[in-house]
């Protein structure tokens, strides 16, 4: 069993126009999906996901680090072999824009494997699609974990997706609480610990999927080039 969970800060209800025409698609893909959304999240973005099938747990507060930690344990507690996170907004934006890729991707992942943390990561095309100050920033971060995980190897861990076998989510849901950021760090490391197997895929379908949340700003900004420019403080 694969299960598709996300979390989603979306105060503004700027996904509502994917979900309306992605939902569906996404319930054919996954055996289950969940979506956990923070205290602040639009409720028509809530109401619109319950409507179209999904389950959605509502978080009594922001902290990001417990909203992600909600979400592996509400996909862990589907009894899935396999738990699939995506930021929501990543995974609506790769299935209207990348959708042969991640069917391909899902196949694959129904297939014994014996990977327990597999790291989605951005291609270099899809990385650079994001905004400089993002890149710079989450650099630093994928520099520090590849140095400790994986020694000179540079890998993307801050991709916003990954898929963890049941015993890594076990893992991570045992061991690796936290309020920060510091899951995408603490959790393949819990995996490494425990003699998992880390192993990683590149994507094209991870580009730069904040604009779809904003299309009104940009169109006012004259364009994505000038959008992104405005980013880069």
């Amino acid at each position: 069993m694969l299960t598709l969970t996300c979390t989603v800060h979306d105060v503004n209800g700027g996904l509502l126009w994917l979900i309306e025409k992605q939902a569906s698609n996404l319930l054919s893909l996954f055996d289950s999906v969940v979506v956990v959304a923070t205290k602040g999240t639009a409720s028509s973005v809530s109401m619109a996901l319950r409507e179209r099938g999904i389950s959605v747990v509502v978080r009594p507060n922001n902290t990001v680090g417990l909203t992600f930690y909600e979400s592996l344990k509400q996909g862990w507690a589907t009894g899935a072999d396999r738990i699939f996170y995506a930021d929501f907004d990543r995974i609506l934006h790769w299935t209207e824009f990348r959708s042969a890729e991640l069917k391909k991707l899902v196949t694959a992942l129904r297939r014994a494997d014996k990977t327990d943390y597999l790291v989605l990561e951005r291609s270099p095309r899809a990385y650079r699609t994001h905004h400089e100050a993002l890149i710079k920033t989450e650099a630093i971060a994928n520099s520090v974990i590849s140095g400790v995980l994986d020694g000179y190897a540079m890998h993307d861990y801050l991709g916003g997706a990954f898929v963890l076998s049941r015993r890594a989510a076990e893992w991570a849901l045992h061991e690796g609480k936290t309020k920060d950021l510091g899951f995408y760090s603490l959790w393949p490391l819990l995996t490494a610990l425990h003699k998992g197997k880390i192993t990683y895929r590149r994507c094209e379908g991870l580009e730069w999927e904040t604009p779809d949340r904003y299309r009104d700003e940009i169109k006012k900004a004259g364009g994505i080039a000038k959008w992104r420019e405005s980013l880069n403080s």
